[in-house]
């Protein structure tokens, strides 16, 4: 999925409404990667998802660490920094 989310960052802001569906994507990694997609293209329709996944790692399984897998920690961290990144972009 990770290399599909970079051909459709290579492609153009057309794919954006794809992007943002992919802020339900059941892999924490695949979820951190869109989100700077959604960054690069404006989704800011996409920040009530992304905050939600955001409020609630604590308890997401998506967020438990796992063998051969970015640190869990990293990739929330990317997701809030995209969060801030599109609040800043909603802005006039």
């Amino acid at each position: 999925m990770l290399p599909l989310i970079r051909l459709a960052v290579a492609l153009g802001p057309e794919t954006g409404p794809a992007l943002s569906r992919l802020a339900k994507h059941p892999d924490a990694e695949v979820l951190a990667e869109a989100a700077e997609a959604m960054v690069l293209f404006k989704r800011v329709e996409a920040i009530t998802a992304l905050e939600s996944v955001v409020a609630g790692a604590m308890s997401d399984p998506r967020f438990s660490p796992k063998e051969g897998r970015p640190d869990p920690a990293t990739l929330l961290a990317r997701i809030e920094k995209s969060v801030a990144e599109l609040r800043r972009a909603r802005r006039p």
